[in-house]
């Protein structure tokens, strides 16, 4: 269904070319939701706090939108499927290790640095790709790849967390401001 369609539905009130607002069908909030018409069908979005699959759902609840079509996988398919997640969760116990030391690391690199400085940038980048699973675990692998030594002393100081971490991570700063010097 076209997001005009959508739009009548709904009775929003159209705002701009192909743009329509008005009630959240979720949250009910006034002039909150904005539909207008994208290249592969609607664009939809609440400027509450409604997540943009809910709404999904709920348009596909009302008959609004096609429900998402769903294939059986191959058998090679749902194989490479379950080593995905046996590998994804065999990596995410060190992978979690990882970024509790390069937590603690970041915070006494960023505490260093002065705030002018350009490589506060990547640091903070790094840390906040950390913050989900899928991204800890791309970040964790790229390392791994780019300095397999480093990621596994990394690991290890993760897992040896509190103070004996903080000690460790202190003498390898220390340790490389003396070697750079």
């Amino acid at each position: 269904m076209a997001a005009a369609e959508i739009a009548g539905t709904l009775h929003l009130r159209k705002t701009g070319a192909n743009c329509w607002r008005g009630p959240c069908p979720i949250c009910g909030g006034k002039s909150r939701f904005q539909i207008r018409e994208g290249r592969n069908g609607p664009l939809i979005w609440c400027w509450g706090s409604c997540k943009p699959a809910d709404l999904l759902a709920d348009l596909r609840r009302r008959g609004l939108l096609p429900q998402p079509e769903r294939r059986e996988l191959t058998p090679a398919e749902r194989r490479a499927a379950g080593e995905r997640r046996r590998r994804d969760a065999r990596d995410l116990e060190a992978a979690r290790n990882f970024r509790a030391a390069t937590d603690l690391l970041i915070d006494e690199l960023l505490e260093t640095l002065p705030v002018s400085d350009l490589s506060r940038g990547p640091l903070t980048a790094m840390r906040a790709a950390m913050r989900t699973d899928a991204g800890l675990l791309a970040e964790y692998r790229d390392w791994q790849e780019r300095e397999p030594e480093l990621t596994a002393a990394l690991v290890a100081a993760g897992r040896n967390r509190g103070a004996r971490l903080e000690m460790m991570l202190r003498h390898y700063l220390l340790g490389g401001a003396q070697n750079a010097a």
